[in-house]
């Protein structure tokens, strides 16, 4: 998956101004990640408090994921699920996705319709409220630090997704992953899996950093009120 510079030389060239935008976006990547770990540290001790008394386990939840130009990292999570339960009830999940066996399901919760695994009795009490409040993706500042990262960009796939999705959906592969973008303010309820990644394509085709500023204006209203988490 991962791609030779040296075969791939088009997917560097880019103009002076572009590559400056980049320059930017990530330096507001190191700034922002920087200001939110601070901000959350105190947060982030409390809840890996309550994590120790309520659930067996590690704090964090670590998986390799796909991410630029196809290479692989150490993705970071709070951990929102019991310890060592079967990941593979996700990746079968993943692959009738990928097959068309299935489309959107209902939550009997919340009584919306997603195309992401519903009802999951592996995820702890704990966890369901890291969830709704999105505070499960607080250690991804820390990727977004090291570089694996942006604050803004397509989702980062488990490498069972990328394997299984077909070849015009890794054209996102060619920008970095992000905590957020299209696909996770659009693409909640009533979006199939399909058109997630349509989301995501449509960041990589429309970048910009007006496009970043939008999208991260977007997500703070989202992220207060936990609409849309799962």
């Amino acid at each position: 998956m991962t791609l030779a510079r040296s075969l791939y030389s088009d997917l560097f060239e880019e103009s002076a101004l572009r590559h400056l935008q980049k320059w930017i976006k990530r330096a507001v990547d190191i700034t922002g990640a920087l200001v939110g770990i601070s901000l959350f540290s105190p947060l982030l001790l409390i809840i890996t408090i309550l994590m120790k008394l309520t659930s067996p386990g590690p704090v964090l939840f670590k998986q390799q994921r796909v991410g630029l130009f196809g290479n692989k990292f150490t993705f970071l999570k709070l951990r929102s699920m019991q310890y060592n339960c079967d990941q593979s009830v996700h990746q079968e999940h993943i692959s009738r996705l990928s097959k068309g066996e299935i489309d959107l399901s209902r939550n009997s919760q919340k009584g919306t319709l997603s195309y992401k695994l519903q009802n999951d009795e592996r995820v702890t009490k704990l966890g369901k409220l890291l969830r709704r409040t999105s505070l499960d993706e607080m250690p991804q500042l820390f990727n977004v630090l090291k570089g694996d990262m942006s604050l803004i960009g397509p989702r980062p796939y488990p490498v069972y997704e990328i394997e299984n999705c077909p070849l015009w959906q890794r054209a996102r592969l060619i920008t970095k992953p992000g905590i957020t973008g299209l696909a996770q303010l659009n693409g909640r309820f009533n979006t199939t899996y399909g058109d997630a990644y349509r989301l995501d394509l449509q960041y990589v085709n429309k970048w910009s950093l007006w496009l970043d500023v939008r999208t991260l204006i977007k997500t703070l209203p989202l992220f207060i009120s936990g609409r849309g988490a799962l």
